[in-house]
């Protein structure tokens, strides 16, 4: 006789957060930002994902840092901390990740 699976335990906030944020970046993709970057890392703690949105000339040549993250205007960084405010953008929060691409 087969055993019933166990179910996952549901994501917690931080989870989901990153999951919408994954979410965001995917839509601005599909929405034509083909040249969209999306590096990515923990928090010193290890409890929360960081990242930064930014596009691919604002890269370093091994693709993996931001060349200038503090002065530029085309980074949005996030975390997965900030629940609903994940992207520091002020229209983001309660907005789903295909209006936001198309704004």
């Amino acid at each position: 006789m087969l055993e019933p699976t166990a179910r996952a335990p549901d994501p917690g906030p931080a989870h989901q957060s990153a999951i919408r944020l994954l979410c965001r970046v995917h839509e601005l993709y599909r929405a034509g930002y083909r040249q969209v970057r999306f590096p990515s890392g923990l928090a010193p703690s290890g409890v929360h994902g960081r990242c930064s949105i930014t596009q691919a000339g604002n890269m370093s040549d091994d693709g993996l840092r931001v060349i200038a993250p503090f002065s530029s205007g085309d980074v949005a960084s996030c975390s997965t901390g900030s629940q609903d405010r994940s992207v520091d953008w002020p229209d983001a929060p309660g907005r789903p990740a295909k209006e936001l691409a198309a704004l």
